[in-house]
């Protein structure tokens, strides 16, 4: 995901890949200009990351999610952080969906973006 003051890179946003690291980029890059000739465009990334395993190990940020969930449904005590935080990520990715439909214009998550023609 990329915008005005730089990018966004999580390679397993979906579904985790097998290994013991998760992880995030973020990309603020610079364009400094000297002259109309001598310029350059540096790269300033910037890696995030947690020990965590995935596959359904107990410290798993899936395994927490599920855990969490029935801890609520049992509980009976609604949480509505958790509702928020679901809606926020699925308009996310139905901006970003937008955005590749149309060609990669800019769209602004929220219900303003949904997309009527993504295929099932």
């Amino acid at each position: 995901m990329s915008g005005t003051h730089g990018s966004l890179h999580v390679p397993d946003f979906v579904v985790p890949f097998f290994g013991s690291e998760v992880g995030f980029e973020v990309n603020a890059p610079v364009f400094r200009v000297r002259s109309c000739c001598d310029f350059n465009m540096e790269s300033h990334p910037r890696r995030l990351a947690v020990h965590e395993y995935s596959n359904g190990m107990p410290n798993a940020q899936e395994t927490n999610m599920i855990r969490t969930f029935a801890r609520i449904v049992t509980s009976g005590q609604l949480q509505p952080a958790w509702g928020e935080q679901a809606l926020a990520t699925q308009q996310v990715i139905d901006a970003c969906l937008c955005s590749a439909q149309q060609d990669g214009k800019e769209v602004t998550p929220g219900p303003a973006s949904a997309s009527l023609d993504a295929d099932p």
